[in-house]
Order: C-alpha cells, then sequence, then structure tokens
C-alpha cells in the first residue's frame, strides 16, 4: 500500500505510526520516558474493525491534512460504510476516531462490530511482559466505556469512549493461559449486563454512529490512584471510588465521585436490596470533585447499587455490599463443605474444604456438623495417604497436595490439641521437603513448584505450632527439644526457599500450559510467603526487611493482575485467572472457543494475594495494602450468598458463550449421579458449585477433573477450591480486628469500633470471637480493648501496627468417631530428624 503523508504522528508523548490503519508502531510517554508498547503483528493485529468477527480492510484518503482509514462491509444482509483515524493533542490524549454507518434503506440486522486494540497483552515470556500492557479494567456505562491497561512494570494506560459501547470482548488463547488482545464491542447482539446499554445491536435505516476511543497515558509508574481522576479531567465522563466497598453493619465508607462536568442534583441515587430508593447527598470537596457518605448502620445485609449521570449526560455506576458478621461466614463455610461433600482426589482443591470445617469447629463447635465432617475426614484421608506412614497413596509429586494436607492437619491439631495430628503434618512436612534442592526451591521434575498454592507457607503454619508445642511448660524437656529441633530444622529450610524467591527477582515459573508466562498465583503466593516469612522474624533482623521489599515489589507489579480500582464490591480486589472453569467446575468450551476460557475473579486462588496484602500493611504500616487486603476479602466473601448457598467465582466478563455442567435431572430421578452439558451465555454473574450433587462414589478415590470439562469421571471437580476464601478467613480477619489513624486524625476501623477518650482510645471488636486488635497510630497514646474476655490496655507508638492481644479462648474439644490408625508418638519415620 502507497504510503499517505502524516500517517506518522509525533508528539512529546506518542510516536505511533498507523502507516494502513494498523498500528505498527506505539511509543507513549510513562514514568518520564518515551516507552514502547508492544503490539501484536499476526491474526490479532490492530487497531481495525471487525464486523461479526470478521475482519474489514480499510485503505487510506486524506481528509483535512490527515489521514483517514475507510472500508467498505457487505455480507450478512450488511451494507456498511467505516472509517479509522488518528490525533493526539497536547494534552497528552491519542484518540481513535472510529465511524459506522449503514448504507442501506433499511434497518440492519443485529451483529457485532468490534474494535479490535491490537495491544499484545500475551504475557508469555521473563523479562520481556514486565513492559506489555494486561487487560486489567474495562468496564461498560450506560453511557460510555472505561479502564485501563497495566503492566508488571508499573506503566499505566487509561482508555475511554465518549458515547455508549456495548460489550468488550478478551480474546483468550484457546489451549492455554493467554490473552492475545482485547476488542471493544461497540455494537453487540445477545445478553449483557444490566448496567450495559441495552439493545445496542444495529442501526436504522442511513444511520452513523461515531465513537472516540481516547488512550491517556498515566503517571507515575505503578501510581493507580491517579486513574480515576485522570480519566474525569481528561473527559466529561463521571468515575465513581470508595475507600472501601464491603462494609459491617456499623461501618461506613466514603464515597468520591469524580467530574468535570457538574452534577446537577449533587446526590446518588442508592438502590437497596429491598428495592427501595434514596438519596445521598454530595458535597463538593474541590473543582471536580464530590463526596459522599455511605454509612451501614441499619442497613440490611445485600448489595447497593450506587448512580450518578452528570449535567454533560453521562452515568455512572457502583455497587457496595453490607455483610453479615465474618463469623457467619465462616460458620456457613463449615455447612458448605459437608453439603458439597469432599472427596477423595488426585487433586487438594477437592478436599480444601476441610480447612473451613476445622476453622469453625476451633471457635464455633457444632457437634452434629463438626461430626458429620469428621467422619468424611476419615473416609476420604485413608484413600489419599498410607495409614501410619503418612506417605501418599496417589499423585507421590504433586508437591500442592501433601503441603495443602499438612496445613489441614495443624489447622485439625488447633481444634483438637490432639499431638497425632501434629505428627501427622510433621511427617507430611519432611515428605514436602525431599521435594527442596539446593537452590531452595521446591521441584516437580524440572518444573518450580515454590510458589504452586504455596509449600513454604504451610511449612511455617506448622514451625508456628511446633514452636509452641517447644515452649509448652507443660510437657516433658526432652518433648520440647524435640519440637524445637524440628521446628529450627524446617525453619532453614524456609530460610533457603525464601533465598530461592528473592533470587528470581520475579521470573517464577507455573505449572500452567506456559510454564513461564506471568500468571496470578505464582506472584500472589510468592509475595504471601515472603511477607509471612518476614513477619516471623525479629524486627531488627536485616533478612526481614529484605523478604519485606522482596514481597512488596512482587505485589506492585502483581496489581496489573488485580481488580483495585473497580467499582463493583463483588469483584474489587479479585485476581485475574481466567483457565479455571475447565478445570474446577467441567465447563465445557464451544467452536469458537474449545476451552472455557473466562475471568474467575474472585476465586478461591484469589485469597492467595490477600494474605501478602495484609502482610504488608502489617510490616510496613502503609494503610493502602490493608484497604486493598479488605476490599479483596469482602468481595472473596461474597462468594458465599446470604442465603448460605456457596458460589464457585464471580466471572467478570460481560458476555462468554459456554457450555455449563448441570445436573442430569433425568438420572436424578432414577437414583443416578449424572451431569450433562447445557449452552449458556454467561457474564457478570455468579457461577454456582457442582460438587453438591456431582458426588464421588462413596469410599472410592477419584479424578480432579477429566477431559478439559468432559466430565467422564463421576465427581470430578476442583470447586471445593473456594475454601481457600475462608481459610484466609480465619487467618486474617475472623479473630482480629484493625485500627488504623490516618494523617488527618481520622480512624478507619475494620471488624471494630473506636471512641477517643481523652488522648487515649477505646476499642470494642465487633464479636466476642476477636481475640487481637492491630493500632496504627500517628502519635503515642494509650489504647483499651474491650475484648470478650476483659479489658486489655497499652501504650500504642506512633508508626508500623501493634497489636493488642486478649487471651484465645481455649479450644473445646470434640472427637467424634475413631481417629486414623498412626504410629505411636515415641515411633519415628525414617523422615524425622
Amino acid at each position: 500500500m502507497e504510503d499517505v503523508p502524516n500517517e506518522i504522528l509525533r508528539t512529546p508523548d506518542w510516536l505511533v505510526d498507523h502507516r494502513g490503519g494498523r498500528l505498527r508502531r506505539l511509543h507513549a510517554r510513562f514514568g518520564g520516558a518515551l516507552c514502547g508498547v508492544p503490539m501484536r503483528r499476526d491474526a490479532y493485529a490492530g487497531m481495525c474493525w471487525l464486523i461479526d468477527g470478521a475482519g474489514v480492510p480499510l485503505s487510506a484518503v486524506r481528509r483535512s491534512g490527515r489521514p483517514v482509514y475507510t472500508g467498505r462491509f457487505s455480507a450478512n444482509g450488511l451494507a456498511l460504510a467505516l472509517s479509522l483515524s488518528y490525533a493526539a493533542d497536547k494534552a497528552g490524549r491519542l484518540t481513535v476516531s472510529a465511524a459506522l454507518q449503514n448504507e442501506a434503506d433499511t434497518a440492519t440486522p443485529p451483529f457485532r462490530a468490534s474494535l479490535r486494540l491490537g495491544f499484545d497483552t500475551f504475557l508469555a515470556q521473563y523479562p520481556d511482559y514486565n513492559d506489555q500492557l494486561f487487560p486489567t479494567l474495562l468496564r461498560c456505562e450506560k453511557t460510555h466505556l472505561w479502564g485501563y491497561f497495566s503492566s508488571p512494570s508499573g506503566r499505566l494506560l487509561a482508555l475511554f469512549t465518549d458515547a455508549p459501547t456495548a460489550s468488550y470482548t478478551l480474546d483468550y488463547e484457546k489451549n492455554a493461559q493467554g490473552i492475545f488482545t482485547a476488542s471493544l464491542d461497540l455494537l453487540q447482539p445477545g445478553r449483557l449486563p444490566a448496567r450495559h446499554p441495552q439493545g445496542l445491536d444495529r442501526l436504522s435505516a442511513g444511520e452513523k454512529k461515531t465513537w472516540h476511543v481516547t488512550l491517556l497515558p498515566v503517571g507515575p509508574l505503578y501510581g493507580i490512584g491517579a486513574i480515576k481522576p485522570a480519566i474525569a479531567a481528561a473527559s466529561l465522563l463521571p468515575v465513581l471510588h470508595a475507600g472501601r466497598y464491603t462494609l459491617a453493619a456499623d461501618e461506613a465508607c466514603r464515597v468520591t465521585v469524580f467530574s468535570r462536568s457538574p452534577l446537577p442534583e449533587n446526590t446518588l441515587t442508592l438502590n437497596g436490596p429491598d428495592g427501595g430508593t434514596r438519596r445521598l447527598p454530595l458535597e463538593p470537596d474541590k473543582p471536580g470533585v464530590y463526596r459522599a457518605l455511605f454509612r451501614a448502620a441499619g442497613a440490611a445485609p445485600g448489595l447497593y447499587t450506587a448512580r450518578v449521570r452528570n449535567a454533560a449526560g453521562y452515568e455512572a455506576e457502583m455497587c457496595l455490599f453490607v455483610r453479615r458478621p465474618w463469623s457467619w461466614y465462616i460458620q456457613a463455610a463449615r455447612k458448605a463443605a459437608a453439603d458439597a461433600p469432599q472427596k477423595a482426589s488426585t487433586h487438594a482443591e477437592s478436599w480444601y474444604g476441610f480447612y473451613s470445617a476445622y476453622t469453625a469447629r476451633r471457635y464455633f463447635p457444632d457437634a452434629v456438623l463438626d461430626g458429620r465432617l469428621e467422619r468424611r475426614f476419615h473416609e476420604v484421608y485413608p484413600l489419599l495417604y498410607q495409614s501410619g506412614t503418612g506417605l501418599p497413596l496417589v499423585q507421590e509429586d504433586r508437591i500442592q497436595n501433601h503441603s495443602s494436607m499438612l496445613g489441614i492437619f495443624v489447622c485439625r491439631y488447633a481444634c483438637t490439641a490432639d499431638i497425632a495430628d501434629l505428627e501427622q503434618a510433621h511427617r507430611l512436612a519432611e515428605l514436602v521437603l525431599r521435594f527442596q534442592r539446593e537452590d531452595g526451591g521446591f521441584y516437580k521434575g524440572d518444573t518450580d513448584y515454590t510458589s504452586v498454592i504455596y509449600p513454604a507457607k504451610s511449612i511455617m503454619e506448622l514451625v508456628r505450632a511446633q514452636l509452641a508445642r517447644a515452649e509448652d511448660a507443660r510437657i516433658p524437656p526432652e518433648d520440647r527439644a524435640l519440637w524445637r529441633g524440628r521446628a529450627e530444622r524446617h525453619m532453614a529450610a524456609l530460610h533457603r526457599a525464601m533465598e530461592h524467591l528473592v533470587g528470581l527477582d520475579g521470573n517464577f515459573q507455573t505449572e500452567g500450559a506456559t510454564a513461564s508466562c506471568y500468571e496470578d498465583g505464582a506472584n500472589s503466593c510468592s509475595a504471601a510467603q515472603l511477607s509471612e516469612f518476614a513477619l516471623m522474624l525479629a524486627e531488627d533482623s536485616p533478612d526481614r526487611e529484605r523478604y519485606t521489599e522482596a514481597a512488596r515489589r512482587i505485589l506492585e507489579k502483581h496489581a496489573s493482575h488485580e481488580q483495585a480500582l473497580v467499582p463493583d464490591c463483588r469483584m474489587a480486589g479479585g485476581t485475574l485467572r481466567f483457565w479455571e472453569a475447565q478445570y474446577d467446575v467441567e465447563m465445557g468450551g464451544t467452536p469458537s472457543a474449545p476451552r472455557a476460557q473466562m475471568m474467575n475473579s474472585p476465586h478461591g486462588w484469589s485469597a492467595w494475594n490477600i494474605y501478602g496484602l495484609f502482610h504488608l500493611y502489617e510490616l510496613t504500616g502503609e494503610v493502602r495494602y490493608l484497604e486493598r487486603g479488605m476490599n479483596a476479602m469482602g468481595a472473596c466473601a461474597q462468594l458465599m450468598g446470604l442465603d448460605g448457598t456457596l458460589r464457585w467465582a464471580f466471572v467478570p466478563d460481560p458476555q462468554r458463550q459456554t457450555r455449563v455442567f448441570v445436573k442430569d435431572e433425568a438420572a436424578a430421578a432414577q437414583g443416578r449421579v449424572a451431569g450433562r452439558h447445557a449452552e449458556r451465555t454467561i457474564g457478570e454473574e455468579y457461577v454456582p458449585m457442582i460438587s453438591s450433587w456431582w458426588t464421588a462414589p462413596p469410599h472410592t478415590q477419584v479424578s480432579g477433573y477429566t477431559a478439559m470439562g468432559g466430565a467422564v469421571t463421576q465427581g470430578a471437580a476442583c470447586d471445593n477450591d473456594v475454601h481457600e476464601v475462608f481459610k484466609a478467613m480465619g487467618e486474617l480477619v475472623l479473630t482480629k480486628a484493625y485500627i488504623a489513624e490516618t494523617g488527618d486524625g481520622h480512624f478507619e476501623c475494620y471488624n471494630a469500633s473506636c471512641t477517643p477518650d481523652g488522648e487515649g482510645l477505646v476499642v470494642t471488636p465487633a464479636e466476642d470471637v476477636v481475640s487481637q486488635v492491630s493500632v496504627r497510630l500517628t502519635r503515642e497514646r494509650a489504647v483499651a480493648v474491650r475484648f470478650s474476655s476483659g479489658m486489655t490496655a497499652g501504650t500504642v507508638t506512633p508508626g508500623k501496627p501493634r497489636w493488642i492481644c486478649a487471651a484465645e479462648r481455649p479450644a473445646r474439644a470434640y472427637k467424634p468417631g475413631r481417629p486414623p490408625r498412626r504410629k505411636p508418638n515415641n515411633e519415628k519415620t525414617e523422615a524425622d530428624p
């Protein structure tokens, strides 16, 4: 194609080579430097028009001294004229104008018109992927679309349209764990979420529509807090934000509206779960910024939807949630673990619910449910591990199975106080250590499994129990010495593992189909383990600071795969995973997508990120980590419906064609367990568990999943991985409350309330089960905490958070059934030191 003049734009903020209409080369200013934006150069290249998925060739013409790319599409009853053009301004914005006209004298049938962006979002290879943009957030409102792409290196590219945009599509790799690029579906037929413009799927006779898609680099690097104000300042769009999206019944949150266009009514319209509507007054804070306060006091638990419309006619929406007490969720999770029975499977994900079972049993004993789950444990465990030796019967080299069972035995020991449980946890730790190499990593074959789930974290959980045993004056000195020796051996192994993670410098492998790709879990589990180990070291230890900084670097990069800015309580803080549905709930693909690829966010594995966020708050005192961690915990908690029904995950994609695995009612009527695949469009909704009906045969070991959605093995499913949410809940928020004083003298309170008392502070936990309160202050104060066991007081100095603790309620022993046979406590295995 002959070049047309001015097909290369050059400004201080952009270098845009759009010869022929496609973005052949793109540079934008990030962090003060002009940096290349990796673009696709294959079938997923852009920008380009797609009509019902088919590319439309464009040719260049000159209009008003600059090139415009035009083309026509005539097929499927359509006669369309299309155009594309590029312009950059002095404000640093690159605007792509996309126009579409129906040239027929009759209305078109419904069709899809998409603008493929062409960013190379397939983060496949270290270190290249550090600078690739990932589709962190795309969000349709009634009147426009907005969002941003970000890279692990902290580059932020905001994107927004000025006209209603029906939907968007992420172009998933069909057989592995990548996303090629993203497309804006300017017109899109079919079912879409209610927040999207509806019926935007056709053109009337002669109708022309134009969308201006603006790209805006946002600085500084990793400065995600600047994205919403930047979009509002660069457009007439309103953007909503809340400090917390999930609230307890006595909490409040500040809601912010960024809008350059005035708000005529200065109110937010709020719709509650009962269908009622009320208005929240908005107060101007500074030009283009409005604030409101949402108080959950007296509000029924459930979803609250806030909407605003500005003078320019643009609308925006946000969702907030009023939760039940954390103790309700833990107890509901225990019941869910019983109602969707844990399975003796090749994958820990099928029996992860034992964490919820034993966490609830520790604090809220229930003879009936605990007995039911104990009997299930005694059925499942002997199918997986040998009696006595504790060696695996299945998947001998699946490290995360053994570390997960290790953690379950530690959790079990906390509520049974049965030394046999701690002994078995120790045996499993020794089994895991057999996979540790000289470099400190845990390997399955040649693949590094140090951060697949979290083998080192599970050993840390054991070490804490071992050290508590070593310091228990009620047991003989020789036993204390034995447990101390074991703890020290494991601590030495953990040091080696942490050095290994630091040395990788972000080059974490994963067990997925693309082993070297940038993957959510490998990064979040690395940060979780490094930060948790840092907390086990003395405050003046140089290793503590080094591991803290390593964890911080990982989580800063991982923000590209975290929904930190989505104004929706159901998703806030969820991590971006998109390949689990085919394994966990046996979803089947369609001809266009042989595997069921879709975002699962939040998913049980989103909780891996929460550990790191909470630990970094404790290590650094930076309240942003606590806020992000609490929002993520709240979103994950909502996987438990208020009716006590546990859902597997939430799918943020607006529209995915898939084949869900559902109960075969005809077979059930005959007393058989069977399922079938049903074609379904899903989007922005919860996906149910299948293990409540897709049960394994009694006393039978089954595979974790089969045939990528084929479901040929009865009971094959990994959906009990959702219980990682409740494991994290038990560790981080169930028995803990957080008080953080901000710079303006305001106190952010989670799971507690606080009242100034002269120069001091009185804290009242929200639940009796709370036994630890984290307090972060900007000046020294005397702090008294009204624990259920009595008042505890102390002086807290400014800086990092400090814990004020009450004696934890003793575990109430309840041991139904008969424990599995084990060797006597004094009989060592070959793995014992």
